[in-house]
């Protein structure tokens, strides 16, 4: 099996918005991999006129609301008034490898990611209200977008996932972690500047 690696489209986004714009965006991925009976719980954002779906499972929201936290007290805004970030979410499962003098350790294959480009954007604040209304619904046109697309991507590939145990009487949700951390671009931009000032 490979990895399948889905980039989406980036987000531009306010820094008031990241955390719920990433609420939406991760648990619409964790929703579309649960297998099995699920209870789905339906839920209306607090900062968009968008709704998602959750899984509703306490292990996974905590999951998800550690890295969103992460992220966002990781955001360092350059001088330009933007950052840029990605988050990554990971499915995997644990395999069991054997060392060249023959013990054995668990370890990681990773079988499919997601990566989210984020663009945290400060605005003026002397901009109208009728300005900052019109990026608001640009961004939650976006996010349906955004949110549309994964629904699409789930369902047009499945043959990289690993079997699974739909014999269980609750909802299987794939082992998963979420890494954040700079956009390529900024990534190169440190390593030169810790060059220079090295």
């Amino acid at each position: 099996m490979n990895l399948e690696e889905h980039k989406l489209d980036g987000l531009v986004l306010a820094p008031f918005q990241v955390k719920e714009a990433l609420r939406c965006v991760l648990h619409t991925i964790l929703f579309s991999r649960s297998l099995g009976p699920t209870e789905p719980l339906e839920v209306q954002s607090e900062l968009f006129d968008v709704t998602y779906m959750r899984n509703g499972t306490i292990e996974t929201d905590k999951m998800v609301e550690l890295a969103i936290e992460r992220l966002a007290s990781s955001l360092s805004i350059r001088i330009d008034g933007t950052s840029r970030r990605r988050v990554a979410l990971s499915f995997y499962e644990k395999v069991e490898t054997t060392s060249f003098f023959g013990g054995k350790k668990e370890g990681k294959r990773c079988w499919e990611r997601w990566i989210v480009p984020i663009i945290v954007q400060t605005s003026s604040s002397s901009s109208s209200s009728s300005s900052r209304g019109r990026r608001r619904k640009r961004i939650e046109e976006k996010l349906r977008d955004c949110m549309m697309d994964i629904v699409k991507r789930v369902n047009e590939k499945m043959d990289h996932i690993p079997p699974a145990n739909l014999n269980k009487s609750s909802s299987m949700i794939f082992l998963f972690d979420i890494q954040s951390g700079s956009s390529s671009s900024d990534s190169s931009t440190s390593w030169l500047s810790r060059l220079i000032t090295g």
